[in-house]
């Protein structure tokens, strides 16, 4: 774990520079204006967003003017970490304009996101593609959607950095695609391409494409989030009141609110396929029509889960499985694109039905909770959380945690939140099993 011994209190920020940089080039510290700013990653959304609201005596929206078509640049830090969110961003709207009692002062909400965000918008792609789809991915990255992340300042003149630039993390993959992008967006091609790989190293086809506060953007599968060894924090919740310390480790990983946001709602869980699905596929050259059945209660065990030993499922082993309560259709050609080995067409069988019902696993129980902020925590790590029982101690139960709520997870979606001198974390965390048999 990184270093994070020496901080004079839990959730402790340097703002290094926070700046907004007009379209005519004028350079604003926003530090005077600074209210307060938040960030929003999120492992189901591919780009960064946020929103910063200031406080504004000086009449600054009007005079520099804000149009909503700024760059927004930022880098802050918890100390002794050595590992900062440090990027550009794009303004995109101004909202939230009110005026204070004193007639003088302005807030309002300056809504940002990722430069990668913009050029998505803008760009579109009417190009064949081949090779393993993890090199596609990376191909797509590089000549569609990397942007330069940071802006020098130095000697009072503005220049893009144009070396650097996010960095992609990719899984590789086993199988390959054949395809003619009809004009879609980087991003679309992107998530089109996750969802038609599998893994390298297993037979997981659960792959997202997102982008993190301090580690760019990753193209990967859950099942790989998964089998990481790291944990980023043992966090626990204790009630308020009932913390009487003065540590400031101890204070790092307690979660001061929690909140349970979505439980296993298997009525649900049947009409999204997660159980059990079916995909039909007919061959319009051979004129041939197969049927797929997928049983997600059979194949658990095929996967990683969040609880690595003695992992149990969100259901019981005798839950009834119908694969056609979730159906789709898919048309194959396989004239179409000749010569390509484990081309994703035929390996959409494979696909299809872990794909669904892994990605149904992984949102089935979250929770929300509120941690001091750390600047190297990120969505796709994974955490140790603690939940005390609220009973008196049982067979079911020794260590004193809940059995159900405690465990490995997930962190899913963070939201930042800064201001001069504190920076928390709202963490959705998310996990797909349990580590108790009862």
């Amino acid at each position: 774990m990184a270093n994070l011994t020496n901080l004079s209190f839990p959730g402790q920020v340097s703002i290094h520079y926070l700046k907004l940089v007009s379209s005519q080039g004028t350079v604003v510290d926003l530090n005077d204006y600074l209210i307060e700013m938040n960030l929003f990653e999120d492992m189901f959304a591919n780009f960064l967003h946020g929103q910063i609201m200031l406080s504004d005596s000086r009449n600054l929206i009007a005079k520099l003017p804000i149009i909503g078509n700024e760059y927004l640049a930022f880098k802050v830090e918890t100390p002794t970490l050595g590992v900062p969110i440090e990027k550009i961003f794009r303004v995109y709207s101004v909202t939230d304009i009110n005026t204070e009692r004193d007639k003088s002062t302005q807030t309002y909400i300056l809504n940002f996101c990722s430069v990668e965000s913009i050029n998505d918008n803008l760009v579109t792609i009417y190009k064949p593609f081949s090779g393993y789809i993890s090199d596609v991915a990376g191909e797509v990255y590089q000549k569609y959607l990397e942007s330069p992340a940071l802006i020098s300042f130095a000697n009072n003149s503005i220049s893009i950095d144009e070396s650097k630039t996010q960095p992609l993390g990719v899984q590789p993959t086993k199988n390959k695609i054949k395809f003619l992008s009809p004009g879609w967006s980087p991003a679309k091609v992107m998530n089109w391409l996750a969802s038609k790989a599998i893994a390298q190293d297993s037979d997981a086809a659960d792959y997202l494409f997102w982008e993190t506060s301090c580690r760019g953007f990753i193209f990967s599968s859950i099942d790989n989030l998964l089998k990481s060894d790291v944990l980023m924090g043992n966090y626990f919740y204790a009630p308020p009141g009932t913390l009487n310390t003065e540590d400031i480790m101890s204070k790092l990983f307690l979660a001061e609110k929690f909140e349970v946001i979505k439980f296993v709602d298997n009525l649900e869980n049947y009409n999204r396929g997660y159980f059990g699905s079916t995909l039909s596929t007919f061959d319009i050259y051979k004129k041939k029509f197969i049927k797929y059945q997928y049983d997600h209660v059979a194949n658990y065990n095929t996967f990683t889960h969040s609880e690595r030993e003695e992992s149990v499922p969100m259901f019981t082993s005798d839950t009834p499985v119908n694969s056609d309560t979730f159906k789709k259709f898919y048309p194959l050609n396989s004239r179409l694109f000749t010569g390509v080995k484990d081309n994703f067409i035929d390996k959409m069988p494979e696909i299809f039905g872990r794909r669904v019902s892994r990605l149904n696993e992984i949102s089935n129980f979250k929770i929300n909770i509120t941690v001091p902020g750390r600047t190297d925590m990120h969505v796709g790590a994974k955490i140790n959380f603690n939940y005390p029982d609220s009973t008196v101690k049982n067979e079911s139960s020794e260590s004193g945690l809940d059995p159900v709520l405690s465990g490995v997870y997930i962190v899913s979606a963070i939201r930042h939140k800064f201001n001069f001198r504190n920076h928390m974390m709202i963490m959705e965390i998310v996990k797909d099993s349990i580590k108790y048999k009862g």
